[in-house]
């Protein structure tokens, strides 16, 4: 968690260095850990976060949603490139009931919500077979999952 947070890294894996390639074997002994750095590219789709609130200094994001990714993973994610938010907890988001119109409809200041529903803050994402767009499924409180719901590759957002 801590070298998570300082080297801004979405994911860190500690491994024994039997498993590694033998110069890495050969330099590393007890007492002297030796760092080995890659890039992984993994499977992820692109979603456009709208934020529809007047008056706010959050406009729209595009972010990579891998599978297995928490709602609060995916807010932090947005605080970290925002730049102008300090708490991912005080962000909620949003999916359109219409995954297809939803996001072709003009919202309403006096309803900005209207035809969405609000994601809970202990979802779980996933992808769809194309890997076009994401999927929601609740984890519930004795520790099943619900029901998948395909929640497009379009979310808004709020920050309270």
């Amino acid at each position: 968690s801590y070298l998570k947070r300082t080297l801004e890294l979405e994911e860190i894996t500690i491994s024994d260095s039997s498993k590694a390639e033998a110069k890495i074997q050969d330099q590393c002994y007890p007492g002297q850990p030796l760092g080995a750095f890659r890039i992984e590219e993994k499977p992820h789709v692109m979603v456009t976060l709208v934020n529809q609130q007047s008056g706010k200094p959050h406009f729209t994001a595009r972010l990579p949603v891998f599978s297995g990714d928490s709602v609060m993973s995916v807010a932090r994610r947005l605080v970290k490139q925002d730049g102008f938010m300090d708490n991912a907890s005080q962000i909620s988001f949003w999916r359109y009931n219409d995954t297809e119109a939803g996001m072709r409809t003009i919202p309403s200041v006096h309803e900005p919500h209207a035809n969405q529903t609000q994601l809970p803050g202990k979802a779980m994402f996933s992808l769809n077979s194309t890997r076009t767009a994401i999927l929601c499924q609740e984890m519930l409180a004795e520790g099943g999952v619900g029901e998948a719901i395909e929640v497009g590759s379009h979310l808004t957002y709020d920050v309270c």
